[in-house]
């Protein structure tokens, strides 16, 4: 599967960050993060090495990130947003 921590620019957790899992054009998931700013993505994935993007997205604010996936694999996929005004 896939899982990680969202935290604000000065290491605050974020809650309510949505999270999208996808591969290609399918998305396959999608999640939000909770009170400690973790977001998990309980996914068995079986088949050759295959990439997947992470889309984290709280307000204005999107980032993406690309990663590999193996099989029966298990990827953490952090990610920083600026500190809320």
């Amino acid at each position: 599967g896939i899982a990680g921590t969202i935290l604000d620019s000065v290491g605050n957790p974020v809650a309510g960050v949505t999270v999208k899992i996808s591969t290609g054009t399918k998305v396959l998931g999608i999640v939000t993060t909770d009170e400690d700013g973790w977001y998990q993505f309980v996914y068995k994935y079986t088949g050759k090495a295959t990439n997947f993007t992470v889309e984290a997205s709280y307000g204005t604010w999107t980032q993406t990130k690309q990663v590999t996936l193996k099989s029966n694999g298990y990827v953490e996929v952090d990610f920083t947003i600026p500190r809320p005004a």
